[in-house]
């Protein structure tokens, strides 16, 4: 691979190391003033100030870093693109081939180092998979030398391309995420201020003149967000199977990871108490409307519920969340005039399957919600990208070899950082129906 193309390959990868570092000195920032301003209630001490001075002062440098280094990239992109054509195409031709080389040369690595493990590498592999070594004592990436074996002392940041299968995994069994909430990556784990303001019951003022105005200060809040350790648990996998070519072990065991990981990240996502886990958005949601049955909602239940959620979220666009078995109860109401309140998707009939949209709004099916019995939130409704959910860093597999050897064996697993919280500063964005 040629210089100029490594170089090329290697931007985005720049300015992200930069951006994390500069979110990394931001969030201590952040973190020093809801600890001691908000929290303590006081001010900076001198040695804290020239802390907080230090973070945020290195938090502006990286800024500058990026955007010279972006603005490097635009100029050198101009420059290109006034080459002649012929030169141009020939240009992003090898830009492209040497990006697809480096993902597979990546992606091999990290199948052999599955199926084989570390030793059996070459030292282009090695290389490979050290950029995404981490020792699982440390927030830190682990980066040894080419000759190290890392064997159960830590493990690798799953690359872009094994990692995607595990995120579709994920989202295949997280109704929360699959909803639209926001998810916000960090590069550290350090705890997540996250600010909130309620001003919706002041309005302005006319003032005569002359005269003064009045005061009326907005009433804030802080919520944080932590992060909470998710394992997949332990997945034994015959060598045989790993090591045979006519397996595509990538796809296999980053489905079965995925799914793991999206179970119970879904569930903490969904009614997670907020004490020692993440709060799930049913437990953050507020009370929209209590149903006069412990076993069914009716149509004009589901418009109050509608209506509970300020318009100005719903202008915002909003959706349902229920189980499926509330959704199969849903399915068969009826309004006033006997018509069914579900409508079909624009592009099939009623017979096709399911309708797209529960009263001009999309819905979510996600089997960790409580289905209609006493006393339980079956019914979600509001704007779910005010659910957020922070992920730290990337998802970690790692490899146990010799614990099973005489087994035949291979011990994979993977875990992750993750918190989700309901942001809701007053204004109660996302609200339940609870059943009699």
């Amino acid at each position: 691979m040629s210089q100029f193309t490594f170089q090329t390959f290697d931007f985005s990868k720049d300015i992200d190391a930069i951006a994390s570092e500069q979110r990394k000195h931001r969030d201590a920032a952040d973190h020093m003033t809801a600890k001691i301003l908000v929290a303590e209630a006081r001010d900076f001490t001198k040695e804290e100030q020239a802390e907080y001075d230090e973070h945020h002062n290195a938090a502006i440098a990286c800024g500058k870093r990026a955007d010279k280094l972006r603005k490097f990239v635009e100029e050198r992109n101009a420059s290109i693109q006034g080459q002649p054509r012929t030169q141009t195409r020939e240009v992003e031709k090898n830009a492209e081939d040497g990006a697809k080389k480096l993902a597979a040369e990546r992606r091999e690595a990290f199948n052999k180092w599955m199926g084989w493990g570390f030793e059996r590498l070459n030292d282009e592999q090695r290389a490979h998979m050290n950029r995404y070594a981490v020792a699982l004592d440390s927030n830190e990436p682990e980066i040894r030398a080419m000759s190290a074996v890392l064997g159960t002392a830590g493990g690798f940041v799953c690359p872009p391309e094994f990692q995607q299968s595990i995120e579709m995994g994920m989202k295949d069994f997280s109704g929360v995420l699959a909803a639209g909430a926001t998810v916000i990556p960090t590069a550290t784990g350090n705890d997540l201020p996250w600010p909130t303001v309620n001003d919706t019951a002041v309005e302005g003022e006319q003032v005569e003149e002359n005269a003064a105005v009045s005061e009326s200060n907005p009433t804030f809040g802080m919520a944080t967000l932590k992060g909470y350790m998710f394992s997949s648990k332990l997945v034994l996998i015959p060598i045989q199977l790993l090591q045979d070519s006519a397996v595509n072990i990538e796809q296999v065991v980053g489905g079965i990871l995925g799914e793991r990981l999206g179970r119970i990240l879904n569930r903490r996502f969904t009614v997670g108490t907020g004490a020692n886990q993440p709060q799930g958005i049913v437990t953050g949601s507020t009370l929209g409307k209590t149903a006069a049955s412990a076993t069914a909602v009716t149509y004009d239940e589901l418009v109050d519920l509608q209506h509970s959620v300020d318009v100005a979220y719903r202008n915002q666009g909003c959706g349902w969340m229920f189980h499926d078995l509330t959704f199969a109860a849903l399915r068969k109401l009826k309004d006033s005039d006997g018509r069914p309140i579900w409508q079909p998707a624009a592009s099939s009939g009623m017979a096709a399957g399911a309708p797209a949209t529960l009263m001009g709004d999309p819905f979510q099916i996600n089997n960790h919600m409580a289905q209609m019995t006493t006393g339980q939130k079956s019914v979600l409704y509001g704007n779910f990208r005010k659910y957020i959910v922070r992920a730290i860093k990337g998802i970690t597999l790692v490899r146990l070899t010799e614990r099973y050897a005489e087994r035949g064996q291979v011990g994979l697993f993977a875990f992750t950082r993750r918190d989700g919280r309901a942001i809701d500063p007053g204004t109660n964005p996302i609200k339940h129906l609870v059943q009699a």
